[in-house]
């Protein structure tokens, strides 16, 4: 039987299989510096042959999210999964990944850079922020090619309207991942299968008919 050490703070979830020497770590919140600090102190310490990151995030800061991407490619042999939601600066995380997987009820969401809202600022403040998202959104757009993103996903960094993937064929043609097939079902679909009777009714059938929809369409049915 695998000894298997579990650390849940906040932030996200670790364990370490001891006899399959793999490190697993999860991103659930949103990703800011605190994470990136937890996320590389975990990574500095890792002493398995293999490392798997399981994110489902709805974004967060671009530069938390470069810091980890960063680390993700020094470190080398790491796999990521898409295990729910993987928006905005989560993608950035999710590339730094040597292979990278998508688990049956996930998906990606591209869109433009932006900062929180703002209020009491001058036309010369507006000036300056335009100007660092400009230059935010070209180094991601050269994040996105290094990791061979195709270009007509790069493109919706500059369009005006979000663009979501949610099928494993897509992703995988447009460059978010390495293999093209699903990985295993999401933690949602899981936890649906299992019941959960503090969701929402609406979310579970909304859930319930996005898994049936992928499956029938997997099946050719």
């Amino acid at each position: 039987r695998n000894n298997i050490y579990r650390y849940k703070p906040i932030l996200y979830v670790l364990m370490f299989h001891v006899e399959r020497n793999i490190m697993i770590l999860r991103i659930n919140t949103e990703i800011n510096d605190k994470v990136a600090d937890d996320i590389i102190r975990q990574l500095d310490k890792r002493s398995g042959d293999k490392t798997i990151l399981y994110i489902d995030s709805n974004g967060g800061e671009v530069d938390a999210a470069l810091r980890i991407f960063t680390k993700l490619q020094e470190v080398g042999n790491v796999t990521t999964i898409a295990d729910g939601s993987v928006f905005s600066a989560a993608i950035i995380v999710f590339l730094g990944g040597y292979s990278r997987k998508m688990n049956r009820g996930s998906s990606f969401m591209v869109h433009p850079a932006a900062f929180d809202s703002i209020s009491n600022v001058t036309q010369a403040d507006l000036e300056e922020l335009q100007k660092e998202i400009e230059q935010y959104t070209v180094i991601i757009e050269d994040l996105y090619r290094y990791c061979g993103i195709k270009e007509c996903l790069v493109k919706y960094l500059r369009g005006r309207y979000d663009f979501v993937i949610d099928e494993c064929d897509a992703a995988y043609k447009n460059g978010l991942l390495t293999e093209c097939y699903y990985n295993g079902d999401s933690s949602i679909i899981k936890q649906i299968k299992h019941g959960m009777p503090f969701l929402n009714k609406r979310v579970v059938q909304s859930f319930k008919y996005k898994s049936q929809s992928i499956c029938n369409e997997k099946s050719g049915l």
